[in-house]
C-alpha cells in the first residue's frame, strides 16, 4: 500500500514540477563533514587502539537548479555557541 501512495506521489510532483523551465526548479542537498576525525584504522588495515575520536562537524548545504546553469555558493553552518 506504501508503495503505490510513493509512486502517486511522485507522479503528482513530477506533473507540477513539468510546469516550470528547468532553470526554475532548485534542489537543496545537506552532507556533514566531521573535519576533525582521524581514520580509526591505519594503512595496515588494523584498528588504532587509544585514540579519541573529535566529532567537530560542520552541516554543508549544496544547491543548484536543475539544468546546472546555476549554482548557490555553498553554506557551511558550524556550531552554535549556545544551541
Amino acid at each position: 500500500m506504501e508503495f503505490e501512495v510513493n509512486i502517486k506521489a511522485i507522479h503528482d510532483i513530477r506533473v507540477r514540477t513539468a510546469l516550470y523551465h528547468l532553470s526554475d526548479i532548485y534542489n537543496m542537498d545537506e552532507t556533514g563533514l566531521y573535519w576533525k576525525l582521524v581514520p580509526d584504522r591505519s594503512l595496515s588495515t588494523e584498528q588504532l587502539s587509544g585514540l579519541k575520536r573529535e566529532k567537530a562537524r560542520i552541516s554543508l548545504a549544496l544547491t543548484g537548479n536543475r539544468d546546472g546553469t546555476e549554482r548557490v555558493p555553498i553554506w557551511a553552518i558550524g556550531t552554535a555557541k549556545k544551541p
